[in-house]
């Protein structure tokens, strides 16, 4: 490569990805007029403050915020009652019917999944966690597991409850994924929507999941164990 071509290739990698809102709308009409459209849309009150405006026009183009809107709706709208439910791929496999619940304290694994996977049983270390119902009664369990998971494009490795119970997913990814990946699931848009790298990641559910039972979702809570 030239000295002179390798100029223009690092003058390239230089030059911003993104231009100001204001270089965006002084050289295209088409954007002039779609910002206008907007501004002529939108209402505030006649005695709006000019710090109230500036928060508003702030929030409107604020970056890493994450939204929903109706148009993300599925095709039923809000009619449906249907848990959150996306595919993951674990060990090269793909897996389906995994529940996104922050409502869950844990992450759970039943051990049914193992021998889905053929994860040997000697991955699975005991710990002293209990793990509670809805009832407050503890459910017995098998132990821990570490599992790496591809969920969208990202990697994740992730400390999952091994509980041998039934249940209607194959794993329930709850806060402890939720939050480490700063996720906001929506199971009324049945979709789930995180950052990474700066740019927004959208897993959308799985579909014609009507067999699973969506009402075994019984653990919400889990303590260390402080018996002997």
């Amino acid at each position: 490569m030239k000295v002179q071509d390798y100029s223009i290739v690092e003058q390239l990698r230089k030059t911003p990805a993104q231009i100001s809102l204001l270089s965006l709308l002084i050289h295209s009409d088409e954007y002039r007029r779609v910002l206008m459209k907007i501004l002529n849309e939108a209402y505030v009150p006649d005695k709006i403050t000019v710090n109230h405006l500036e928060k508003i026009a702030s929030m409107i183009f604020a970056v890493n915020k994450i939204t929903f809107s109706d148009d993300e709706l599925p095709m039923e709208g809000t009619e449906h009652n249907r848990a959150l439910y996306i595919t993951v791929k674990c060990k090269d496999s793909i897996a389906s019917r995994v529940l996104v619940d922050n409502g869950s304290s844990a992450n759970i694994y039943p051990p049914l999944f193992s021998a889905k996977l053929k994860i040997g049983t000697e991955r699975i270390h005991m710990n002293n966690v209990c793990v509670l119902g809805f009832d407050g009664v503890g459910k017995d369990f098998v132990g821990d597991i570490m599992l790496e998971l591809s969920i969208g494009p990202i990697e994740f490795t992730m400390e999952f409850q091994v509980l041998d119970v039934a249940v209607s997913y194959n794993l329930l990814l709850g806060r402890p994924w939720i939050h480490a990946a700063k996720a906001v699931p929506s199971s009324l848009h049945q979709m789930v929507k995180f950052e990474w790298d700066r740019q927004e990641i959208v897993l959308h559910g799985d579909e014609d999941l009507s067999f699973c039972n969506d009402t075994i979702v019984p653990f919400i809570e889990v303590e260390d164990d402080k018996g002997p």
